[in-house]
C-alpha cells in the first residue's frame, strides 16, 4: 500500500481523488444524471467484482445497464485497489476477457 501513500497522500492528491465520490455519491450528483448517460450497447463488457470493494454493483444491475456483458467475476478478499493488492488476478480476468473477445469473433 505505499504506493497509495506515495500516489495520492505525499503529493497532497487524495482530496482530487475522493472529489469524485463525493460528488457522484451525494443527491446532487444522482440529481445531475452523471449515472445516465448513453452508451453504446453494442460495445462488449466485462466486469471484475471485488468483495472488498465498499461499492457494490449486483450483476443484474450491470446487466440490465449493460446488455452486452459477456464476463462477470467475483473475486474474494481483495478490495477497491484491485492492481495493487492482487494484480495477478485482475490480470488473468482480462485475459480471460479478451481471449472470450477473440473466441466469439467481437475483436
Amino acid at each position: 500500500m505505499d504506493i497509495i501513500l506515495f500516489h495520492y497522500w505525499f503529493p497532497k492528491k487524495a482530496t482530487t481523488a475522493a472529489r469524485y465520490y463525493c460528488e457522484n455519491s451525494s443527491i446532487e450528483g444522482l440529481l445531475s444524471g452523471l449515472h445516465n448517460i448513453p452508451i453504446d450497447t453494442s460495445v462488449p463488457c466485462g466486469c471484475a467484482f471485488f468483495e472488498d470493494e465498499f461499492i457494490y454493483q449486483p450483476e443484474s444491475f450491470l446487466r440490465d445497464k449493460y446488455p452486452n456483458l459477456i464476463q462477470y467475476n467475483t473475486y474474494p478478499a481483495v478490495g477497491h485497489f484491485a492492481a495493487i493488492e492482487a494484480n495477478d488476478v485482475l490480470t488473468k480476468d482480462i485475459i480471460l476477457f479478451v481471449n472470450k473477445l477473440y473466441e466469439s469473433n467481437l475483436l
